[in-house]
């Protein structure tokens, strides 16, 4: 199998991205992808370093500028990554209301504190962050509207191992059924150093006992040297579970099967 698509790359239209949109397209060909999606952070809280930071026109410029010049080479996509929908729905309407390709919704935040600030670790038990964790996904998902949860099992990111049981999970894999929301397969872990991707293999089993069907598959890349980053580690940990998923791409905000 061979993974053509990467679907969560942030140029310097993020905050955190390092390299210009247009670089990051070069290093999408320069890894044999075909189709590749940006998908640039938009954020409200005021405590994080994005707020106020999303450029919705300078951004679109450079998309079409980038198909006009790589539009025979590579599929460009534009997306967004919503921090916390549930949490700011006006703002997230008017998002909606515009002609991306994707919509993504992640959740970054426990109240004041990023998931991955060791304050957060000292502050709180690990238990404690996977309740909260789960309890506010849970109300994310029921706003729905979005197509793609990013990165499901963010604390494990830092803790390394979630340590919780399908009683947690189960709900959620539920709800992404039942709303149509897209989980993505997130391969940073293993640039952090875990032999796993994100979500891990078991939460990806237990979607396909709920139902669930479909995947999107995402570097999460901030610099030209993570786009594309560990598809074939990806692959090889998921193994036959990859194969009974139907990966794929969102185009106007239609879900597009990709064979891999």
């Amino acid at each position: 199998m061979k993974i053509r698509l990467d679907t969560h790359v942030h140029s310097a239209f993020s905050f955190d991205g390092r390299d210009s949109l247009e670089d990051m397209v070069r290093a999408a060909l320069n890894q044999g992808l075909e189709y590749v999606c940006f998908t640039e952070h938009v954020d409200f809280n005021t405590g994080d370093d994005g707020y106020d930071y999303y450029d919705y026109e300078g951004y679109s410029t450079a998309i079409e500028r980038a198909r006009e010049r790589y539009g025979e080479e590579i599929v460009i996509l534009k997306g967004i990554e919503f921090t916390e929908p549930h949490l700011y729905p006006r703002e997230f309407e008017k998002e909606c209301r515009r002609d991306y390709d994707m919509i993504m919704a992640g959740l970054h935040w426990y109240d004041d504190l990023f998931y991955g600030d060791i304050r957060l670790r000292r502050k709180y038990s690990k238990e404690a962050i996977l309740e909260r964790y789960f309890r506010d996904l849970k109300s994310m998902l029921e706003v729905g509207e979005f197509d793609v949860l990013a990165h499901l099992d963010l604390p494990g990111r830092y803790f390394g191992d979630l340590g919780c049981g399908s009683e947690l999970l189960q709900p959620l894999c539920e709800l992404l059924v039942s709303h149509d929301i897209v989980p993505e397969v997130n391969t940073s872990p293993f640039r952090n150093g875990y032999a796993k991707s994100m979500p891990e293999r078991e939460t990806l089993e237990l979607y396909l006992k709920c139902g669930g069907q479909r995947i999107t598959i995402g570097s999460d890349s901030h610099s030209v040297d993570a786009v594309g980053a560990d598809f074939n580690n990806t692959v090889n940990y998921l193994g036959e579970t990859l194969k009974k998923l139907d990966c794929g791409i969102f185009v106007q905000r239609d879900f597009r099967k990709i064979e891999i």
